[in-house]
């Protein structure tokens, strides 16, 4: 998942969050970002959610919608994205939570994994690994 600007995540998220579809005005104005920047990010958009175990749907008039095609692959980058964009207003099972995954990846990586790598991963700080 390399590569995607931090935009894309978080448009992912929101759509993640979603039940139905949601208009490209609406989801440009909870990103704080304009229309057209939200319709010129589609295709990368497209291809992250293929990446993370989910479709990106279009409906002409009604919005976006992800249709989630792994769910083990998809629940992990959500919960990831979760923990990534509530840093905000973290409580502590959010912190036991990180935690957690942290520790995980670090314990069933077979071979050599830097700060840098667990925290692109998992959508963190290396301060926040530390």
């Amino acid at each position: 998942m390399n590569g995607f600007k931090n935009r894309i995540r978080l448009l992912f998220y929101i759509l993640a969050l979603q039940n139905d579809y949601i208009r490209a005005k609406d989801l440009a104005l909870k990103a704080g970002v304009r229309e057209r920047t939200i319709k010129s990010d589609m295709k990368d958009l497209a291809e992250y959610a293929s990446q993370s175990g989910a479709q990106l749907v279009s409906a002409k008039g009604t919005g976006y919608k992800l249709l989630v095609k792994d769910e083990k692959q998809f629940d992990y980058i959500r919960n990831q994205l979760h923990m990534y964009y509530s840093a905000m207003g973290i409580n502590q099972n959010e912190v036991k939570n990180r935690c957690n995954a942290i520790i995980r990846r670090i314990l069933t990586e077979e071979s050599y994994m830097t700060i840098e790598d667990v925290a692109e991963e998992l959508f963190l700080t290396k301060s926040a690994i530390r």
